[in-house]
């Protein structure tokens, strides 16, 4: 600095910027004095370039700590200096080796002053390279954290060796010596810690005991408080040298009425009995710095199960907009105002709103159960939970005001986050910043405050439900149910009553129509059990919730708003649910629009409260997933889950179908899909479940059995993939009837059959373990198969994945339950009946081995181009459905069943599988397909029937299909007034007539013409 002008230091080492901090020059002057005294006497003569010393200048002039460092340990400076050591970013091994030497002291005195030393010369390393930008800020907050973790790790095994020459040790179950756990709690534990942050920790031992080997023998709670107490005045205690880090216990259960030191087991007990909300959100960055393959695990699931909830948990909100209520409060009072962290649009914001979700998903989404904030915004982002802008503003935000923080602490290694209100120190942070005037720094400061403040209140402001509802709205709708409610759910409501009449004529006023209905459904609410069982808190937050509800169901039947109600009292159990659509208008409004277009859906929401998370964002409810998407998703939900985990990966799967099959509802009551689009989503969700259960039944059976092998002693996977990631091989799902046509309706079962590779016919299983027997691979298949049924026919708290129907396989309920591809192929072409040719029309490979999909279509395609008696064929398929219609109960005069009458869907699929089979050897290309639209669509090009003919057909069974869809969700029978579909079934029967009923065989070119149009 001895050869620049003073003002000349101030320019930057980017071109371009010109500093103006003209209170600063005086400071300068004295800093640049001090610099030519640090170096004046130094043996050797240092090179220091000019950008080298505005590096050190603009520490120095920040920093009158920095100076403080350099003026006790001038000597290891310049040495410092002359060996490189500012170049590097701290080195935790290095550091290891200077505080085992520095333990290796005899004199505690001087240990305590040695640790100090040591610890000043790291913190002025990483204020260099941070306030010159050599480290990123992530960079120097791991710095700063592993420096702690070091001292923690370090401290705390000197101190149980000094303690033991005392007490002795305190030994393990196993008889091995036990350590003081150390939990860092905050920012610490995140890796995330400030320059001159406190460290926040929790003490924990594995269990109770005494110690042995000393000259006293105390209990183990007694030795590892003992033992903390050392390790807080150790590194705690104020000296002539400072302090290494301020040790802050407060977070311990109990607080400061606690014992310093807990066993896991009590901790366990406190979270589970005593624990409060802030200490989850508190325990979300707990991590252990010291630990150890024996009882980490345990601490770990104790942490776990605290913080992460099974369940999706909304009352989240609330209660974090409580705690900022609270900090707000505390602001206000202590005139916290410029306080970056605390204050309006402060760091305390930016970690509320990443936390928030974290508490509220985190134990259902594994990849939110992470500490840092800026990897948690990120994963926010990516999984569309706040938007991508948000999750750049906050993350933006975070960056440049913890780096402020550093910056203001790094003045006097003192722990602040006030901003300077004097001039001199505003232009002092505002250089330390890097920006060229005090207004620069002030004003990107502002703008970063105002993005935070804007979308925490966005996020955690108390929801209201219209911007049109006035107070008096508000008003009524809480009198009615606050006050006019409990006084009539006593007896039963009576025209003649006072009360009565003002309830229905304030429900009149507030524009409900059926008042009389609306009322007696609230007050038989309020006379269930779940209503009265409700829990204080559970009855608070429906005090909130049924205003809001009253006031958005206005105008909407009794019937729908009895659906919502019948979903309220089920919710009543878990009052989270009510916190859900307290906090979410939206979800309200899709509830009430849903509940009112389908008794289907209310049932299932009821029924499945779950289900409710998907209301909050109409844009996937009503934008159901294909088939690629789909695994995805699927595989997304089991990335977390182990393979030995089964009951936890079947409940996945049912969890899986009811959100998947709720969207498609939504989608199609809503009009947002077409109707052939309806059953192409309930099948490929069918599918990719059928897939996934394939997989885990195979994972299942193949720990059990070990792998089928080929009879050429082929495995039927590589043997160096282990068993969880199999993958299955001579084995395979063919799917019949509504599947295999992908026509799978609300509800629908799985009509099936197994078949295996006849490869591995004569084999048997192989092991990759020792202690598992081998069996013969059609043993294997048949154990396979009956897994695969279990998974999908087991019944859960969240209901079942599908019914199975297996009486197609051959012989039916006699035949096995799994056949080789051979005897499947067998058993059609020689033994099985007309209608079973019938059902092969729609059967097409739906999961397993794809290598069997090219031999199945083959034996398909042999069975159905053979070549037939038109005319017995033609008889016996008329004479079948003239049973069927013989067999079912007749629908009263004037209804039509659009499945089974005459006209109806049934026969528009019996016509098109007659055609199928009756052609199919004269055009093998009918047996690419398995659906019947498409059936229909190859039919006109071969001018079997007319191209009218086809789109009429392919147009009234659409029809048919989407009338049947609706009634399933509104729980009716395909049912229908005949006049409704007058046309399309006099279209059908003619149809019909003249193709199933004619009395002579034609010609498969002249057949278009007998049909007539």
């Amino acid at each position: 600095m001895s050869s620049i002008n003073t003002k000349d230091l101030f320019v930057s080492n980017s071109p371009g910027i010109f500093y103006d901090f003209d209170l600063l020059l005086n400071d300068a002057e004295k800093v640049r004095t001090f610099w030519q005294e640090v170096l004046a006497n130094q043996k050797n003569k240092l090179v220091i370039n000019n950008v080298q010393q505005r590096q050190w200048f603009k520490l120095l002039l920040c920093s009158p700590f920095a100076q403080q460092v350099i003026r006790q340990q001038r000597n290891w400076f310049v040495d410092a200096l002359q060996c490189g050591f500012f170049t590097q970013s701290l080195k935790r091994d290095k550091l290891h080796e200077q505080l085992l030497q520095i333990f290796t002291f005899v004199d505690r005195t001087q240990v305590s002053s040695e640790l100090r030393l040591l610890r000043h010369q790291e913190m002025l390393r990483i204020a260099f390279r941070d306030i010159n930008h050599l480290d990123n800020l992530n960079q120097t907050m791991t710095a700063l954290s592993l420096l702690a973790d070091e001292y923690l790790c370090q401290t705390e095994i000197y101190c149980r060796k000094l303690l033991g020459e005392r007490f002795g040790q305190a030994l393990d179950r196993d008889g091995q010596p036990m350590s003081l756990f150390i939990l860092a709690m905050g920012k610490l534990g995140a890796y995330e810690l400030n320059f001159s942050s406190d460290i926040d920790l929790i003490f924990v031992y594995a269990h109770n005991g005494q110690t042995v080997n000393g000259k006293r023998s105390i209990s183990h709670q007694e030795y590892f408080i003992k033992l903390g107490q050392q390790i807080i005045k150790l590194l705690d205690e104020q000296t002539a040298w400072g302090r290494v880090f301020r040790v802050d216990m407060r977070l311990r259960p109990f607080g400061k009425s606690g014992p310093l030191a807990i066993n896991i087991s009590a901790l366990e007990t406190y979270y589970m009995r005593h624990g409060r909300e802030w200490e989850r959100y508190a325990m979300i960055k707990a991590r252990l710095v010291n630990p150890d393959q024996k009882f980490t695990p345990d601490l770990q699931a104790v942490i776990q199960s605290f913080v992460y909830r099974r369940y999706v948990d909304y009352s989240v909100f609330a209660q974090l907009r409580d705690m900022k209520s609270m900090i707000i409060t505390q602001v206000k009072q202590k005139q916290l105002r410029h306080h970056i962290k605390l204050g309006d649009g402060g760091i305390r914001e930016i970690e509320f709103v990443a936390q928030a979700f974290q508490l509220l998903r985190g134990g259902k989404d594994k990849d939110l159960q992470q500490r840092q904030v800026q990897h948690i915004l990120a994963v926010l982002a990516q999984k569309q939970l706040i938007p991508e802008f948000v999750a750049t503003d906050l993350v933006n935000a975070y960056v440049f005001l913890r780096k402020t923080e550093n910056r203001l602490q790094q003045y006097a290694d003192q722990q602040t986050h006030q901003l300077p209100g004097k001039a001199k120190e505003k232009q002092r942070l505002a250089y330390a910043m890097g920006f060229a005037t005090e207004a620069q720094f002030t004003q990107q400061l502002n703008y970063y405050l105002r993005k935070v403040s804007a979308h925490f209140l966005q996020l955690f402001s108390a929801p209201q439900y219209s911007d049109d509802t006035t107070a008096s709205d508000t008003d009524a709708m809480q009198q009615l149910w606050q006050v006019i409610l409990p006084e009539l759910s006593t007896y039963s409501i009576n025209d003649d009553d006072a009360t009565t009449r003002f309830a229905l004529e304030l429900l009149s006023q507030q524009g409900f129509t059926q008042t009389k209905k609306i009322l007696q459904i609230l007050v038989t609410f309020c006379q269930s059990a779940s209503f009265r069982q409700m829990s204080t808190i559970g009855k608070e937050r429906l005090d909130c919730l049924m205003p809001m509800l009253l006031r958005a169901i206005r105008g909407k039947s009794a019937q729908a708003f009895d659906r919502v109600m019948q979903v309220v009292e089920t919710i009543c159990r878990r009052s989270v649910y009510i916190v859900l659509l307290t906090e979410n208008p939206m979800a309200l409004s899709q509830l009430i629009r849903l509940c009112e277009a389908s008794v289907w859906i209310s049932r299932g929401l009821a029924q499945y409260p779950l289900l409710l998370d998907e209301l909050l964002d109409p844009r996937v409810l009503y934008s159901p997933m294909g088939l690629e998407d789909l695994h995805q998703e699927l595989n997304a939900c089991f990335i977390h889950i182990d393979a030995e985990q089964q009951e936890q990966q079947m409940e996945s799967l049912r969890q899986f179908k009811l959100i998947q099959v709720l969207r498609v509802a939504a989608a199609d009551i809503t009009g947002a899909i077409a109707v052939n689009q309806v059953s192409d989503y309930l099948t490929w969700i069918a599918q990719v479940i059928l897939h996934k259960t394939i997989e885990i039944a195979w994972q299942h059976t193949a720990q059990r059995y070990g792998i089928p092998y080929q009879v050429n002693n082929t495995p039927a996977q590589s043997e160096d993939k282990p068993v969880s990631q199999a993958e299955i091989r001579g084995f395979a799902v063919i799917g019949f009837g509504k599947i295999g046509g992908f026509e799978l309706g609300y509800g629908s079962d799985l009509d099936m059959v197994f078949v295996f590779d006849d490869r591995f016919a004569k084999g048997f299983t192989q092991t990759f373990s020792n202690g598992q027997k081998s069996v013969a691979n059609e043993l294997f298949f048949s154990r396979l198969s009956h897994r695969i049924m279990s998974i999908l026919g087991s019944y859960s708290h969240s209901g079942i994945l599908y019914e199975c129907d297996m009486r197609l396989r051959p012989n039916g309920h006699s035949g096995a339950i799994v056949t080789s591809l051979s005897a499947f192929a067998q058993y059609e072409h020689q033994q099985a009946w007309l209608w079973e040719h019938q059902a092969l029309c729609r059967a097409r490979w739906v999961g397993g081995d794809e290598a069997l999909v090219q031999p199945f279509a083959q034996v398909r395609q042999q069975v159905l181009t053979q070549t037939r008696n038109v005319q017995s064929l033609r008889e016996e398929i008329v004479s079948m459905r003239e049973k069927m219609r013989t067999n079912r109960t007749m629908q009263k005069t004037g209804y039509f069943n659009l499945k089974q009458d005459p006209g109806g869907l049934v026969d528009i699929e019996f016509m098109v599988q007659y055609l199928v089979l009756r052609y199919a050897a004269q055009y093998p290309d009918l047996t690419r397909f398995s659906d019947n639209l498409n059936w229909l669509e190859q039919c006109s090009l071969h001018q079997i029937l007319s191209v009218e003919q086809a789109r009429n057909l392919q147009k009234i069974y659409l029809q048919y299909r989407g009338f049947i869809h609706h009634q399933v969700l509104q729980e009716l029978p395909a049912v229908a007034p005949e006049s409704q579909f007058s046309a399309s079934i006099q279209f059908v029967r003619k149809i019909w007539a003249q193709l199933m009923l004619a009395g002579k065989s034609s010609k498969s070119k002249g057949f278009v013409n007998n049909l007539g149009h």
